[in-house]
């Protein structure tokens, strides 16, 4: 049970990061390839105000401030997407994430560099301890998660999600109508940047220690990947996208010399499943957006 347990929590918060990228690459119509740095920082900001003595914070009072620190980079992202469109903009987020992982890797007076961090407590809600193979840290990533599925329909819902979907068919009939294009965009970089900061900061607490190897490019283009697989523009595309992330692997461990191909086969795996995707169904498994 708690191998099942831990799938399902893997689940969750691949399901958060594909959320929150969804909104940027299916409905704002931005593809990004930085998630993994809005991830990585999230989930650093989260352990060093656990860790610290002079913050010493529970779950919910880390998650707070490393949603605040990681809103504030997602604006910084959405600065080039003021005036870079397309290959350039992508261009200018592997930049990003780049100059992320540098920083987590060099910053040894913060981040203990290569070493990371370790001895990341559990989650600790009041005097409540919630130990990461406990039944009960299943059903608070649940609940958050609810929460976080919530929250991102209504956005979708919202005259916000509507204008956004607009921006990606059309940004200057947008700006015609008296919209602004760049606030629009900011917002979405910062709710993307704080649905990532959540599955940051519950990341650190199940895993307890954190190294900068965690978050690299290919992080990114595999949570994208995973995006892609199983559509955008709408709720259920992440939902299946994250389940094809975790649970494909699993599966493939049953099949002769299966290990190899969960571990270091899986890319090859996801990168035939996008190609064979992208040519008979564009717009992904469960999506209805088609990329251009």
């Amino acid at each position: 049970m708690e191998y099942l347990r831990g799938l399902l929590v893997n689940w969750e918060l691949y399901l958060i990061l594909a959320l929150s990228l969804n909104l940027l690459v299916g409905y704002a119509g931005v593809v990004s390839l930085c998630h993994a740095a809005l991830w990585g920082v999230g989930a650093y900001t989260a352990a060093l105000l656990m860790l610290s003595p002079h913050f010493h914070l529970g779950l919910f009072g880390a998650m707070l401030g490393a949603m605040a620190v990681t809103m504030l980079l997602g604006g910084v992202v959405a600065i080039p997407s003021l005036r870079l469109k397309g290959d350039y903009f992508i261009i200018a987020t592997v930049a990003l994430q780049a100059i992320v992982y540098r920083a987590l890797y060099n910053l040894d007076a913060v981040t203990r560099g290569p070493l990371g961090l370790t001895g990341i407590p559990p989650a600790r809600i009041g005097g409540w301890s919630v130990a990461p193979e406990s039944p009960w840290f299943l059903a608070l990533t649940t609940v958050i998660t609810g929460a976080v599925v919530l929250l991102f329909a209504r956005l979708a819902n919202s005259p916000f999600g509507r204008v956004l979907r607009a921006l990606r068919d059309d940004e200057e009939a947008v700006a015609a109508l008296g919209r602004s294009v760049a606030a629009f965009k900011v917002k979405a970089f910062l709710a993307g940047g704080a649905g990532a900061a959540v599955a940051g900061t519950l990341y650190a607490v199940r895993m307890g220690t954190l190294v900068p190897d965690q978050f690299v490019i290919g992080s990114s283009v595999l949570i994208l990947t995973a995006l892609i697989i199983g559509g955008v523009g709408n709720l259920a595309g992440p939902m299946v996208g994250a389940a094809v992330l975790v649970f494909v692997p699993e599966l493939l461990r049953l099949l002769p010399g299966g290990a190899a191909l969960a571990g270091e086969g899986r890319q090859v795996i996801f990168g035939l499943l996008l190609i064979v995707l992208l040519r008979v169904r564009p717009q992904g498994v469960a999506g209805v957006y088609r990329l251009g």
